[in-house]
C-alpha cells in the first residue's frame, strides 16, 4: 500500500492570486497529510511482518523443546493496529475522491468545447499531473458564454 506521493513544485518566485495560494494551501496540507498517514501504515505493516517472524520462532522453539504452542499473540496484537490504520490511509484517499468528484462540472463544461480546452484541475496526490493547453482568451470566452447563457437567461426569465 505504500505509494510515493508526486508533489507538485510550485516556482518561489511565480506570486499567485490569494484563492490560489490559498488552495495550493490546501492541497500541501493534504498531500502531507497523505504522507504521515501512509508513513504509520508502513511502520505497522513491518511491525506486523516482525510479529509473525516472532510468532514463528516461538513456535519451531516449542516444538523443538516438545512444549505446548505459544500461539500467535505478537500477530494479533500487531494485526488491528494495522487495520486501523489502513482505514485511516484509506479516509486521506477517499477525502481526494470527493474533491476530484467536485470538479466534475468543470470538466463537463470542458466537453462543450471544440476540444481546444482541455479543463482537469487534478493535483493528484498520487500519479500523474499535467497543465491543460489552453490560453486565457478561450477560457474568459466559455465563462462569458457560459454566463450569458445561464446567469442571464436565468434573469430574464426572473
Amino acid at each position: 500500500m505504500i505509494r510515493e506521493p508526486k508533489f507538485v513544485h510550485y516556482p518561489k518566485n511565480m506570486k499567485f492570486p490569494k484563492p490560489v495560494q490559498k488552495q495550493i494551501k490546501v492541497v500541501e496540507g493534504l498531500t502531507a497529510a497523505w504522507a504521515e498517514e501512509d508513513a504509520e501504515y508502513a511502520v505497522r505493516q513491518h511491525t506486523l511482518s516482525d510479529a509473525k517472524s516472532r510468532d514463528a520462532e516461538a513456535l519451531k522453539v516449542a516444538a523443538i523443546a516438545g512444549e505446548k504452542d505459544p500461539g500467535t499473540k505478537a500477530t494479533d496484537e500487531a494485526a488491528r493496529p494495522l487495520l486501523y490504520q489502513e482505514e485511516r490511509v484509506r479516509a486521506v484517499r477517499d477525502s481526494e475522491a470527493r474533491r476530484n468528484e467536485g470538479l466534475a462540472p468543470l470538466r463537463w463544461v470542458a466537453s462543450l468545447t471544440d476540444s481546444s480546452l482541455s479543463y482537469d484541475p487534478n493535483f493528484p496526490i498520487e500519479g500523474g499531473f499535467q497543465l491543460p493547453r489552453t490560453s486565457e482568451q478561450k477560457v474568459l470566452g466559455i465563462v462569458a458564454l457560459l454566463r450569458k447563457f445561464f446567469v442571464d437567461s436565468a434573469e430574464e426569465a426572473a
